[in-house]
């Protein structure tokens, strides 16, 4: 029951103007100028070229930090599924890199998938930070953040129903 209150409580922000923090790694939800929510983004260079061309502006910092702890690099191979073992965990990189190595960077909830120095996908992160050390492979991250496209603030008004769209 207590999922269906949530249901019901999103009606509460209908006609109420929602911000939007949206980078590849994470999207923070605002309203007021108060973050509400944060989530892993599912965002890649196409969708945010997609929404600068509609009028989103640029973002600045993000409002909040990135989460403390280490940072952790594995390379894997994608299968032909486009797929990579991460541990006990099955990470889906997309068909496109099937064949390629690529590095995985494990930085607090979130795992960037990296081609050629370059995130291609954010996932949410399939291992606790306690596991991470006994990966195979596994190293410590690089200090330098990975290359980014500039993140991008949008404006959406929240329909009837409570729903919001980013791009598609």
């Amino acid at each position: 029951m207590a999922g269906r209150a949530a249901d019901l409580a999103r009606p509460a922000l209908a006609g109420r103007t929602i911000g939007r923090w949206a980078g590849l790694d994470r999207v923070h939800v605002l309203a007021d100028g108060h973050r509400i929510k944060t989530l892993p983004s599912r965002l890649d260079h196409r969708d945010l070229a997609r929404l600068t061309a509609a009028g989103a502006t640029p973002a600045g910092p993000p409002p909040l930090p990135p989460p403390a702890g280490g940072l952790t690099e594995i390379g894997r191979t994608v299968k032909a599924s486009g797929n990579v073992s991460v541990g006990n965990h099955v990470l889906s990189v997309g068909l496109p890199l099937a064949g390629r190595r690529v590095t995985l960077r494990l930085d607090g909830p979130v795992a960037h998938v990296l081609s050629a120095g370059i995130v291609v996908r954010p996932s949410p992160g399939p291992v606790a930070e306690q596991a991470r050390d006994r990966l195979r492979g596994a190293r410590a991250g690089a200090a330098e953040s990975p290359h980014l496209p500039a993140s991008l603030t949008i404006r959406r008004r929240v329909s009837v129903r409570g729903a919001i769209m980013i791009g598609g």
